[in-house]
């Protein structure tokens, strides 16, 4: 039974191994073939579906945006211009309080410089006594010069009867010499009053020019006792206090620093394409009539200062003024420039639903339509301080209701003050929104139409063509090109949808639904007042 049962166990493993193969064999046989495939003719590529959008003229604006920081428009540092101990001391004259335009804020001892200006006002009065005494010297030697020259002319008379009578021997020589000493002594005497008349007139005139020399000491004496009130020369917020009631200061010395109120300068930095479109917009360039001052001046534009705190924008309207220096940032490569602001209070306030609101006084703050914005904030601030604020409220909803519809209510009610700073604080973290509307020729594309590698892919004949994209500007989801560089035509079909493997040929089709929304006009754009400045315009 042993036997049997190994005899049967080398036969089943020397079988196994065959049936299993036999098996496999013919399975494969059975169930290994491929389900038949229809093959498409040869020459005959399947198309593609693709959606598309259609490039437009651009004719809009340009938002540029950068970082800023708001600072003093001047900063005046008040300084002592005569020596002295100060007697008194404003209690506006200390940090942080704000000064009218000539309020008193220290009083220096001014008992010396009363005491000069008698001192000088006595001495005046001696020099008017000398130049009287003088012109009494004159009138009297006038009267004597009278007298002496009737006298000379008279010894003159003598002297020639003399002279005659001499020559008829009918005088003696002694008569003739007489004569001749007396009319001798005659003119000595005149010519002496006439020098002494001289010398008066040179001394009056010595006179004069000392008492005009004391009449300056006592203008410049008048002044200096003046100086020892000192006084604000601009309205302004005190920033720092240098003495106290009682010091004693020397000419020169610091008194109080104060910013002045009502204009802000806003610190910031642009780079050289940001200054390419203002350049552009301006119609500033290499070439061209062009006046030598701005070819080294930015063009003055008008730009959008916002603060924004707890989700709330306050807007102040400002322009482009000046570079802050000569040329590029060594460190950053960028330009430094300011941003003039000429204004307290912010010309708009919009909430975090984008609402434009307008506080037209501390009893009435609430939205308003887009137009009466616009037109109160041109006349807050004039052309320039409007343009920016006219397109933000162009943009935005035409009324306080369709505003809440579209966007969520305004949390801000008809009669409801509205929180927020009363003026725009200097060392402020802001952001800026520059417009500018180049005076070139750009086409507008949406963003899902530039592929990578900056390549256009147009459907032209129902073929792909492969299209290098010169980009302009990527401003949110379009993308701005230059047309003179692009081959781009009116009627083309951008890809916006991706492909697997696209070749310049390759067999497309449009969608029904993407055809319908390129037939009616052109690719959607972004509206509102902050369409292109809240995604990354500076890319």
């Amino acid at each position: 039974m042993a036997d049997w049962k190994a005899r049967m166990t080398v036969l089943g493993r020397g079988i196994l191994p065959f049936v299993v193969v036999g098996a496999g064999v013919v399975g494969l046989m059975m169930f290994g073939r491929p389900p038949g495939v229809a093959k498409e003719p040869v020459g005959e590529a399947k198309a593609a579906l693709v959606q598309v959008a259609s490039p437009r003229p651009f004719t809009g604006e340009i938002v540029l945006q950068r970082d800023g920081v708001t600072g003093p428009f001047r900063r005046v540092t008040l300084a002592a211009e005569v020596s002295g101990r100060v007697v008194e001391k404003s209690d506006r004259a200390r940090s942080g309080r704000f000064v009218e335009s000539g309020q008193l804020l220290f009083r220096i001892d001014p008992t010396d410089y009363q005491l000069r200006v008698r001192q000088l006002e006595v001495q005046r009065d001696q020099a008017d006594e000398d130049i009287r005494a003088v012109d009494v010297d004159l009138e009297n030697t006038r009267r004597l010069i009278v007298l002496a020259e009737r006298q000379w002319e008279l010894e003159k008379r003598q002297l020639a009867r003399a002279e005659r009578l001499a020559a008829q021997n009918a005088i003696s020589e002694n008569g003739l010499e007489e004569a001749q000493r007396a009319e001798l002594t005659a003119r000595n005497n005149y010519q002496t009053l006439v020098n002494q008349r001289d010398a008066l007139r040179q001394r009056r005139r010595t006179l004069l020019a000392a008492r005009a020399l004391i009449e300056t000491q006592l203008e410049e004496a008048r002044v200096d006792l003046q100086r020892t009130e000192v006084r604000a020369p601009l309205s302004g917020t005190v920033v720092k206090d240098h003495v106290e009631s009682g010091d004693f200061v020397k000419l020169g010395d610091p008194l109080v620093e104060i910013s002045e109120a009502g204009k802000k300068e806003v610190r910031c930095s642009l780079s050289l394409t940001d200054l390419m479109w203002i350049w552009m917009a301006a119609g500033v360039g290499p070439h061209g009539e062009i006046a030598p001052q701005r070819r080294f001046e930015v063009p003055p534009t008008p730009a959008e200062v916002v603060l924004t705190l707890k989700g709330r924008e306050y807007v102040w309207s400002g322009i482009l003024s000046r570079y802050d220096g000569t040329g590029l940032d060594v460190e950053t490569r960028m330009v430094p420039c300011r941003v003039l602001v000429d204004g307290t209070e912010p010309v708009a306030i919009r909430d975090a639903t984008r609402t434009l609101v307008r506080a037209d006084s501390e009893k009435d703050e609430r939205p308003v339509a887009a137009k009466p914005a616009a037109s109160a904030t041109g006349e807050t601030l004039g052309k320039h301080a409007a343009r920016g604020v006219e397109t933000a409220a162009a943009d935005g909803a035409d009324s306080p209701r369709e505003t809440a519809d579209a966007g969520g209510a305004s949390d801000a009610k008809a009669g409801e003050r509205i929180p927020g700073p009363p003026t725009l604080f200097s060392g402020a973290y802001v952001k800026l929104r520059i417009r500018v509307r180049p005076k070139v020729r750009l086409w507008e594309i949406p963003e899902a139409a530039l592929k990578p590698g900056n390549e256009l892919w147009v459907v032209r004949n129902g073929r792909l063509r492969i299209l290098p994209a010169p980009v302009a500007r990527i401003e949110g989801a379009r993308v701005l090109l230059w047309r003179s560089r692009c081959d781009l035509r009116d009627g083309d079909l951008l890809v916006t949808s991706p492909l697997p493997a696209a070749f310049d040929g390759l067999p497309v089709r449009v969608a029904d639904d993407a055809l319908r929304q390129t037939s009616g006009a052109t690719a959607p754009r972004p509206s509102g007042p902050h369409a292109d400045g809240d995604a990354n315009a500076n890319r």
